[in-house]
């Protein structure tokens, strides 16, 4: 399984500093954060994944949702060799299209992965399948929780300023994509897909921000 290194908070980031300073005991160590987040209980896997299902009714009310069978047979052929080669391969992923020109995917860390029909119509099936990883990855890494534990702990760190707040926030979520991005690499690896066009796919999402 990928282990994160102290490193991956990013070059610019003093970690022995910021640990010091700011992470209370149990926060303290990415690697052991990640590792305990494949590793949960049932009760917490329920826990986080019945947080996120609840974000899935106001996301249906605030966008169009496609209904393409086509599309659902060509994402769920992907989806299910990934699952099945998971940290939890009898998990239940439901898919949902929303119709909207946007080349992007998002998850709440429940049992819904959202992909809008500008992703599908950029990407080659290649490319989402790395998409697809991605945000399966963040399901099992479950990054929202993790992230509203994080919060709650903030306001009780004596001297913090709102800015420092927020770096620390913004550093957390740059662990939890790049925990996603070495989980999805390794699930794709070990479901025999071909791992080259991550770096496509990621080119193509830089052009787009661009």
């Amino acid at each position: 399984v990928v282990i994160l290194a102290a490193g991956a908070w990013g070059e610019d980031v003093d970690y022995s500093s910021f640990r010091k300073n700011y992470v209370p005991q149990g926060f303290d160590d990415p690697a052991a954060e990640f590792d305990a987040a494949l590793n949960r209980s049932e009760a917490e896997w329920q826990r986080d994944l019945d947080l996120g299902d609840q974000m899935d009714a106001p996301t249906r009310k605030q966008h169009r949702i496609g209904n393409d069978p086509r599309q659902m047979e060509r994402l769920g052929k992907i989806l299910d060799r990934i699952i099945a080669v998971s940290h939890r391969p009898g998990i239940r992923i439901e898919l949902v299209i929303i119709e909207d020109p946007t080349v992007n995917g998002f998850t709440y860390s429940g049992h819904y992965i959202y992909l809008f029909r500008g992703l599908l119509q950029a990407m080659t099936d290649e490319e989402l399948s790395m998409t697809l990883a991605h945000e399966f990855s963040h399901i099992l890494c479950a990054p929202g929780p993790r992230r509203i534990r994080v919060s709650a702990f903030l306001p009780k760190l004596r001297g913090l300023e709102a800015g420092e707040a927020g770096m620390i926030t913004r550093m957390y979520s740059r662990i939890t994509e790049q925990e996603a991005d070495y989980l999805a690499v390794y699930y794709l690896w070990k479901a025999g897909f071909e791992t080259s066009p991550a770096a496509s796919q990621f080119e193509k999402f830089s052009k787009i921000q661009e």
